[in-house]
């Protein structure tokens, strides 16, 4: 993992998955203010930022802020 500056919360999403991905479309409909970002697990954002187990095993929505030291806060 390298270390990204992401000052804005991600919310790591199941991309295969067609409830998560309809669930985000209407979330980045509602978020006018743009406080969050998606992005799938199995997309390159995903690579840069999270550890492989929470890659590999995509069964719960994730979301990611990175702390003093770039490294992954995971909820």
């Amino acid at each position: 993992m390298t270390n990204q500056t992401h000052q804005i919360p991600i919310l790591f999403y199941d991309g295969e998955c067609a409830l998560c991905s309809r669930s985000v479309r209407i979330l980045t409909r509602i978020d006018r203010a743009k406080k969050l970002y998606f992005a799938p697990i199995q997309g390159e954002t995903a690579g840069v930022y999270l550890p492989d187990p929470y890659r590999e095993s995509p069964d719960t929505a994730i979301l990611s802020q990175l702390d003093a030291d770039a490294q992954p806060v995971l909820r």
